[in-house]
């Protein structure tokens, strides 16, 4: 039995919003001090390259510049939504979870090639391994569809949408925004992405 699966489903079994995941994902770690410009928590420099890569769009979609990131797209994520679309796109998802007001942190970044299947492609030892695969699979890539290929998908990396401050305690509000880093023509383009709540990983 994967012990790392174990702990993730135990984590969504019982709700545990404060379960940390082991393993690919790269976590948030100690909240930033007013005096950290950089916001990528990372821990190796593969890592750090593709949070640098994803940085200008996460940053460009927190600003609301989208004909900014729609220009950081790749040929298969524009081909599924010209700019009008990709604006209304971000404007009713800016109605649903916010507008953002400047980017958090860049962190959760996976990069193993069995995850960026997706998790309708997990297999494992057992049941509750595959389980824990297929989480894993959709925290990384959500429904990213199969059109998109396998051999050109880089990296899945997380961007804070900050829109507020908790009156209490003043910490920032902010949701998810993902983008899957694909290869094309040598450079690194955004094939994929999606907004979300905060999870039991994050």
């Amino acid at each position: 039995m994967n012990i790392r699966h174990l702990s993730l489903v135990v984590c969504l079994l019982v709700g545990a919003f404060g379960c940390s995941k082991p393993g690919t994902q790269t976590e948030g770690g100690p909240p930033k001090t007013a005096k950290e410009e950089d916001p990528i928590r990372v821990d190796s420099d593969e890592e750090r390259r593709y949070a640098v890569a994803a940085k200008p769009f996460l940053e460009a979609v927190a600003r609301g510049d989208h004909a900014a990131a729609y220009a950081l797209l790749s040929s298969h994520a524009t081909k599924t939504a010209t700019a009008d679309q990709f604006h209304a796109a971000m404007d009713k998802a800016f109605e649903e979870f916010g507008k953002p007001i400047k980017l958090g942190s860049i962190y959760g970044v996976y990069t193993e090639r069995e995850i960026l299947k997706g998790a309708k492609h997990q297999k494992g030892e057992d049941d509750l391994d595959r389980v824990g695969n297929q989480m894993e699979a959709s925290d990384a890539v959500g429904e990213m569809p199969d059109s998109i290929p396998l051999d050109i998908r880089r990296a899945s990396v997380k961007g804070e949408m900050v829109f507020g401050k908790d009156q209490d305690t003043g910490d920032d509000l902010h949701y998810l925004l993902t983008a899957v880093l694909v290869e094309e023509n040598g450079q690194l383009k955004v094939g994929h992405y999606w907004f979300r709540n905060l999870g039991i990983w994050d």
